[in-house]
């Protein structure tokens, strides 16, 4: 058991901004961290399709432009959206991760998706 409940952990903390707890502030500003994809819970990831869809067809997986998976995200988004909350994307990851699904919490909230493939490359502590 075990693994990146991301979705339901956004979910959860968005509801509460939303409700009348958590709108003691007018405007909020999420920024969330993920060490590879979303594999439990609402909003689960299947990675193991990245390639698998495309080798049959005899196309090249590292060129191909996948969709999204889930209409999780994009719904979520309309959450933040009501609450008032803008979600910047940290993904620090060498695993294939479906940003494809994840931009639109961010792009559709006003946050920034921010994907680092190999944290030896940063020189500095804040491009990590």
């Amino acid at each position: 058991m075990g693994g990146r409940g991301f979705g339901v952990a956004i979910e959860a903390l968005l509801n509460y901004l939303g409700s009348e707890y958590g709108s003691t502030f007018a405007l909020g500003r999420v920024f969330a961290f993920l060490s590879g994809p979303p594999d439990y819970g609402a909003g689960q990831l299947d990675t193991r399709r990245y390639g698998e869809q495309y080798a049959s067809r005899g196309e090249d997986a590292d060129r191909a432009l996948l969709p999204e998976q889930t209409p999780f995200y994009k719904d979520l988004a309309a959450v933040a959206v009501q609450a008032g909350v803008c979600v910047d994307i940290f993904a620090v990851t060498n695993e294939y991760t479906d940003l494809a699904s994840l931009k639109f919490l961010s792009v559709e909230s006003g946050g920034s998706l921010y994907f680092y493939s190999n944290t030896d490359d940063s020189t500095l502590p804040q491009y990590m």
